[in-house]
């Protein structure tokens, strides 16, 4: 889980700095601070409000965004991967 979240944090990292520069063990605790919102709402859906309360308020909205998008490419690389496998 550690190496996961590690990896996760720098995948934020490099998404957020589009709005603002934060440091890696910021997005880490970013990371953190979603998964405990996400355990305790409906389909995980917190996850990106814990994300971007490590962020200024003038570009939490923007950042919304991009959450979106680093959670659509994870989807698209889990499928990806899994008809590979399917079809290998």
């Amino acid at each position: 889980m550690t190496l996961n979240w590690g990896l996760e944090a720098r995948k934020w990292q490099l998404l957020a700095s589009k709005v603002q520069p934060i440091s890696y063990w910021s997005a880490y605790r970013a990371i953190l601070s979603g998964q405990a919102f996400a355990l305790n709402t409906i389909n995980r859906s917190g996850d990106f409000l814990g994300r971007i309360l490590y962020l200024e308020e003038g570009n939490r909205l923007r950042a919304v965004g991009l959450s979106l998008i680093g959670s659509m490419s994870q989807i698209l690389v889990t499928f990806g991967i899994g008809f590979i496998s399917l079809t290998v």
